[in-house]
């Protein structure tokens, strides 16, 4: 739950208990503010691990990934090779079919890179949602990490994002590149890099 709706559910809460005759208003300090964070934060991540299936591996793409080619103009992609596949899988399964094809979850270095997938994503199905690339946070941590260990030196998130409260996976919007973190579990297409 964001701060935003956190200090909501406590006004309401105040209110409440205002009219309610129960209690006067209290100013609530940073350090307790940040500490009814880290409870619901806590209690999301709970949530989130009890809901998470066992075994994601197991579902696989029936259809091979689609090339995205026109990358060469990116000077990071020369030797890098990207497929989208169009198969709706959740985080963990995406990773698992980028790996057995000899690849990873792509991973973003620069606005070269992110500007050509996101015309390629576009240009292959209007209809399919904004796809996985390999970018997650762990659900009790602030950071995301790319999938591949690379290092996390760019970054291109949509307003309000990113999101940081329980465990997060990135999407790509194909409409304009910006970054969405994800609840994992949601199924979705994808985009490898070998």
């Amino acid at each position: 739950m964001g701060a935003h709706v956190v200090l909501l559910l406590l006004l309401l809460g105040t209110i409440s208990a205002q009219e309610s005759g129960q209690g006067d208003l209290e100013e609530l300090s940073d350090k307790e503010m940040d500490s009814l964070e880290r409870e619901n934060c806590t209690a999301q991540c709970e949530e989130e691990e009890a809901a998470a299936p066992t075994s994601d591996c197991q579902a696989e793409c029936k259809e091979d990934g689609l090339p995205i080619e026109g990358l060469e103009l990116c000077s990071d992609a020369k030797t890098r090779r990207y497929r989208m596949y169009p198969c709706c899988q959740t985080f963990e399964q995406a990773q698992c079919t980028c790996r057995r094809n000899g690849g990873q979850l792509a991973s973003i270095h620069n606005l070269c890179i992110n500007n050509q997938l996101t015309v390629k994503a576009r240009s292959l199905n209007i209809r399919l949602p904004s796809p996985w690339i390999g970018a997650q946070k762990a659900c009790r941590s602030r950071n995301f990490a790319w999938t591949d260990r690379s290092g996390w030196n760019y970054r291109h998130w949509a307003c309000g994002e990113p999101r940081i409260c329980g465990r997060k996976c990135v999407t790509l919007d194909r409409n304009g590149g910006w970054w969405h973190t994800s609840q994992c579990g949601t199924r979705r297409p994808f985009i490898c890099e070998f």
